[in-house]
């Protein structure tokens, strides 16, 4: 529905980088001094990179802040907003799994759009200028970072997100879809366990 699509925004714009059967991968722009709703996803996990800025995210009973190459993942349920603390804003990549955009609830939001959906007060403009991932092995550009599509689980990337597959202990699950790490913890985990075949990831270079 949103491939190849601009997505304006209160706070800035996002659209999407790529997408599977498991998971959805967005990119974000975050004006300065602005922020996305505090709101929460009952049904999906979320996570994302920070590429360049410094952003603030908040939680109901503290705030962090994270700049590049840090990360975060959030479980389901967690109420969250991230705001761009940094004169030229912020860029972030997310990943959500299952992918769905309207698995969303506001709690609040600066905007107006508190207790509404996904698609409210943004326009939605086709667009040429969109970089879609769609080669495995080839390196995209977003900024001053590189990205790349491949398929297995690969240490040469500073931050990875599990596309597919993953690892598994028995029946416990180490890393899945949505899921992301740094190089020298993605090293540790592959010197004890063995990937899901088959496994994919994109990897972020900065």
């Amino acid at each position: 529905m949103y491939e190849n699509s601009l997505i304006q925004k209160p706070w800035g714009y996002e659209y999407l980088i790529y997408e599977n059967d498991n998971v959805g991968i967005w990119f974000l722009h975050i004006n300065y001094g602005h922020q996305t709703s505090f709101h929460g996803h009952p049904c999906k996990k979320t996570g994302y990179i920070i590429l360049s800025g410094v952003a603030e995210v908040s939680f109901f009973d503290n705030t962090i802040r994270l700049i590049p190459p840090e990360k975060l993942v959030l479980r389901t349920g967690v109420f969250h907003a991230t705001k761009a603390i940094s004169k030229c804003g912020m860029d972030l990549i997310e990943i959500e799994t299952p992918k769905n955009k309207d698995d969303i609830i506001r709690f609040e939001d600066p905007y107006g759009r508190a207790g509404k959906p996904y698609n409210t007060n943004c326009t939605i403009e086709p667009s040429d200028d969109i970089m879609l991932i769609t080669e495995v092995n080839k390196n995209y550009q977003i900024g001053d970072c590189e990205v790349r599509l491949i398929h297995g689980l690969s240490t040469n990337y500073e931050t990875s997100m599990i596309t597919q597959g993953g690892l598994k202990y028995q029946d416990y699950d180490i890393l899945a879809c949505g899921d992301i790490v740094n190089k020298s913890m993605l090293k540790k985990y592959l010197s004890r366990f063995k990937p899901v075949q088959p496994s994919a990831m994109i990897g972020v270079n900065y």
